[in-house]
């Protein structure tokens, strides 16, 4: 069993990698060529894009959540606010 550190790296690595792959690809096929201004922003837009994608389908099917890498989210612990101002 992975520890929810672990997987809540996992699910944000995942979809950066997806989306630095999209990006590329759509760079190499000249996609992005009619808007040069875009290509600095290609990566976080296609990051954006495919993770939300990935999580509209892992909410209306659960076992899509492979798409992010992990299908469970991490559960991180409850803290009240005067326990994250000592802590």
């Amino acid at each position: 069993m992975l520890s929810d550190a672990v997987i809540g790296f996992i699910r944000t690595a995942v979809p950066a990698a997806v989306g630095a792959l999209l990006a590329y690809v759509a760079t190499r096929l000249g996609v992005t060529e009619p808007l040069p201004d875009l290509g600095p922003w290609s990566v976080a837009v296609a990051t954006a894009l495919y993770w939300a994608a990935a999580m509209a389908l892992a909410k209306r099917w659960p076992r899509a959540g492979w798409l992010l890498g992990y299908p469970k989210a991490p559960e991180y612990p409850r803290t009240t606010s005067s326990q994250a101002a000592s802590g």
